[in-house]
Order: structure tokens, then sequence, then C-alpha cells
């Protein structure tokens, strides 16, 4: 009989510390710093006043506060001015032909003809920048819109926003996909005719990395930018 009471006494301790009853052992430590601490917040409080926090309280950090809000505007938009800023520079004898985003689609009909030549890889490579520089260009259109967008209330402003940025994914991983087919490489033909520096017989991550200009690597870290900040909504 004694062992079963000091069985069910065990167990009840346990269950003690199961809930949580160990956290302050003893006599729990006084909230306020002073009495004169308590006094000015009690008339504080009794004046209304709403936004009363001590010093180490995070009850009242902003998720999304206004620099940061500053910041993707601008990052947003840089993704929309690059658009019309140099993607890509081919060198032909003494002269470098500089070719924009919007260069690139207004003359993809050349692009995808000459690219078929190159197999499936070459294609999927041109067809695959293609979709890069439009999505590019519509997340920063779509969330420099959603970022200055009035909703109410502020839970499904934030919902949109990150929905959005989310969408700054699409670009990124259109971008990987692009980087890893410019790695594996696929024949250009007839390259060395066209007397392009970047062009040879066959085309490759150099050949992409030296083609390249800073338009596209200035949309490519606002991108990264915009998606750095889906973590805190």
């Amino acid at each position: 009989m004694e062992e079963e009471k000091k069985s069910s006494k065990k167990k009840e301790v346990d269950r003690y510390h199961y809930i949580g009853f160990d956290v302050f052992p003893g006599k729990a430590k006084e909230f306020w710093k002073s009495e004169g601490e308590k006094k000015v917040f009690l008339e504080k409080a009794k004046k209304g006043r709403k936004r009363e926090e001590r010093d180490h309280s995070l009850v009242y950090v902003d998720i999304f506060s206004g620099l940061e809000k500053i910041i993707l505007s601008v990052s947003s938009v840089i993704i929309i001015i690059s658009f019309f800023l140099p993607w890509f520079v081919l060198e032909k004898g003494n002269i470098a032909f500089k070719y924009s985003a919007l260069g690139y689609i207004l003359n993809f009909g050349f692009v995808a003809s000459y690219a078929s030549l190159g197999g499936f890889l070459a294609s999927l490579f041109a067809i695959l920048v293609l979709l890069t520089l439009i999505f590019s260009f519509l997340s920063g259109i779509g969330t420099l819109f959603f970022l200055h967008r009035k909703i109410n209330p502020l839970e499904k402003y934030y919902g949109a926003l990150k929905r959005i940025l989310f969408f700054n994914y699409l670009p990124m991983i259109l971008w990987l996909v692009v980087i890893i087919i410019s790695v594996i490489g696929f024949p250009s033909p007839f390259g060395s005719a066209f007397g392009v520096k970047e062009i040879s017989e066959n085309f490759n991550f150099i050949s992409f990395i030296t083609a390249t200009s800073f338009g596209m690597w200035l949309t490519l870290a606002c991108l990264v930018m915009n998606v750095w900040k889906i973590t805190d909504l």
C-alpha cells in the first residue's frame, strides 16, 4: 500500500514536470524592475496608450518595416529598368553589339532558327532564356504593384505580398536550368563563321558568361533580394 502511494506521488511529480511547472523552480522573480516602472506603466495604461512595452519586448516589432518596403521597391524598379539594359554583349571584330532583354525578345525568331541547328538542348536553351526574361520583368512589375496596393486587413496584405514574392522564384529557377544547360554545352554550327568572339563551334558555360552583361546579373541579384523577405512573412 505504501509502495503504491510512493508510485502515485512520483507520477504526480512527473506530471508537473511534464506540463512545465518547473520552468521557474522555487520562487519566480519579480516581473517589474522597480515600483517606479510599475507605477509609470499603470499610469500610461489608464490613459489608454495602446503600444506600451518594455525595453526588451518584441511584441510590437513590425513584420514588414517601412525600410524593407523601400528596399523591395527599389529592387523591383531595378528589375523593371534592367529589362531595357544590356543583357548580352557579342563582339565582332572591334565592335560590340549589345542586346537588352527586350532586344532578345524582338529578335527571338532569328535566335530560335539558329538554335534549332544545334539540336534539342540549344533550342531548349533559347526558349528558357526567353521565358526567364519575360518572367523576370513580370515579377518586378508584380512585386512593385503589390507592395503599394492597399489591402485590408494587414494579414491579407502580407499573404498577397508573400505570394507575389514567391513568384520571384520562377525566373531564378529558370536561370539555374539555363546555367546547367550551358555547363553541359551544345554544338553551335557555323559559330566561327559569324566571326563573333563569344560563339565558336560549341557553346558552353564560358561562352555564356562572356556573352552576358550587367543587366542580367543585376536582375538576378534583385530577384534574390525579393525572395529573401519571404522567410519573414
